[in-house]
């Protein structure tokens, strides 16, 4: 069965009128690896989502899929931290150590705030 991640590949692949191998050669893997990542038998490897933006000009729609995707399927989500200033470095690092122990209240209140920003 295909998992989100899957999906979001083959989609990307069909609206690029791409077969599987060329995908995986442009993703510098084997056919069948890809195939078992499609149909969610295989996990993506780990920098996954580089070789995808190196071998593709994604769209932000493709981005957030591929990303939310990959996130779900690891059982964590990924901030990339090395090209921000240290204010928001120290943010994320320090969200990322509390959130469980925020109130639910609270995360309403976070959510709210950062969905006025989008």
């Amino acid at each position: 069965m295909a998992t989100p991640l899957g999906k979001a590949l083959r989609k990307m692949r069909i609206d690029r009128d791409e077969l599987l191998k060329d995908m995986a050669g442009k993703l510098d893997m084997s056919s069948s690896m890809l195939s078992s990542i499609e149909n969610g038998t295989r996990k993506a490897p780990n920098g996954f989502m580089e070789r995808i933006e190196n071998a593709y000009a994604l769209t932000d729609e493709e981005k957030d899929d591929i990303g939310a995707a990959l996130s779900d399927e690891w059982g964590e989500v990924r901030i990339p931290v090395d090209d921000v200033d240290a204010d928001d470095k120290e943010f994320a690092l320090t969200f990322a150590r509390s959130y469980r122990k925020v109130s639910e209240e609270d995360k309403r209140r976070i959510l709210d705030i950062l969905r006025k920003g989008e």
